[in-house]
């Protein structure tokens, strides 16, 4: 069941943001913890993403601008949690 859940996340996501989403660390089987920042910037790019369409589709430029403006921010705080990662992995 966990497969099927993980899959209707991940598949969707790939789609609007061309990007995986892995829990496990490219060189080892360990899962690793990912910061807060990543999830929520990852949860706005999509957001932002679907307004963004739902704008295009209606004619509604200021959904579609919305939405551009969210997935933008989504990016950039998904940003500040890599490099949060990148940091904490960095001490460990």
């Amino acid at each position: 069941m966990v497969n099927v859940a993980s899959r209707l996340l991940h598949e969707p996501l790939m789609a609007v943001t061309g990007k995986s989403l892995s829990l496990r660390s490219a060189q080892s089987n360990e899962e690793t913890i990912m910061d807060k920042n990543r999830t929520e910037g990852m949860k706005h790019e999509v957001k932002g993403a679907v307004k963004e369409v739902a704008g295009k589709v209606t004619g509604n430029h200021a959904k579609e601008a919305a939405g551009k403006i969210e997935k933008n921010a989504g990016k950039v705080q998904n940003e500040v949690g890599k490099a949060a990662d990148q940091a904490r992995d960095r001490k460990h």
